[in-house]
């Protein structure tokens, strides 16, 4: 599997058994150490953890597990780059904004609800939003430095594109208003029972990609009709709506 690049390792967790030790991936979670190297491995992530500094990660997953087979420390790890640019279609204009570091792209959202909606029922649609957004954007692509690759088999080194949601109260990249359901969502007006495919369209929206389904307002639209997640909330990201991340870092992009 391609490599999950420039990441950090925030906690350890071992336990008097053989072989069995986790580490905490800042904004992937937790993450098992492959039971034939855990020594090893649990010693490079000390140390990263202890200085503070970015690994690229080898991943399998087994069953319900995510395991760690390598961990390589990164020297120069890429910097965090802020990016915000206007985007229009036809009658409709917004801001798109996250930021980037090498293949990890994070969104910072705030969340202001309604006076009618509680806090256990954002709490509970968080939980959905979250994953939602993440497993419909993430592992799917991979940012490469070979432009004659196009698959992950042809480029075992890429960098995976992950997606982060950061959930914040001030320093946002979009301050979102949460209603009462059921309604229709735009960018910056969720409802608190819309499910984890709505806000991963959403979200396609604060990354800059538009709409993909017939709308009398954008008679011209194009493309339209695609069945990707632009156009119907069920549907896959496809590689051009990642394109440009992968491009702005100098690499091309390849299916894994």
């Amino acid at each position: 599997m391609p490599y999950v690049c420039g990441r950090t390792i925030g906690a350890l967790w071992a336990i008097n058994e053989d072989n069995n030790a986790w580490v905490w991936v800042n904004g992937l979670g937790w993450r098992k150490l492959d039971t034939t190297n855990t020594r090893n491995l649990l010693l490079v992530a000390a140390r990263a953890k202890l200085d503070g500094t970015a690994v690229n990660l080898n991943e399998e997953v087994r069953g319900s597990d995510t395991v760690i087979t390598q961990i390589t420390p990164v020297p120069f790890a890429p910097s965090a780059n802020e990016v915000s640019h206007s985007e229009s279609e036809c009658i409709y204009s917004w801001t798109a904004a996250y930021e980037q570091r090498g293949a990890n792209i994070t969104v910072r959202i705030q969340l202001n609800k309604d006076a009618n909606v509680t806090d256990a029922e954002l709490a509970a649609a968080q939980a959905r939003w979250q994953p939602g957004i993440r497993n419909k954007w993430s592992g799917h692509f991979g940012c490469c430095d070979d432009p004659a690759a196009t698959t992950g088999k042809g480029c075992p080194q890429a960098c995976t594109l992950m997606f982060d949601v950061q959930w914040v109260t001030s320093n946002a990249h979009h301050v979102v208003a949460v209603h009462r359901g059921p309604g229709r969502a735009d960018m910056l007006n969720w409802f608190h029972d819309d499910i984890g495919d709505d806000a991963a369209h959403e979200f396609g929206h604060m990354l800059g990609n538009h709409d993909e389904y017939p709308d009398p307002a954008c008679p011209n639209r194009s493309p339209v009709n695609t069945g990707t997640v632009m156009a119907v909330v069920s549907g896959p990201v496809v590689q051009r709506q990642v394109d440009f991340l992968c491009t702005a870092i100098g690499d091309g992009t390849v299916t894994l």
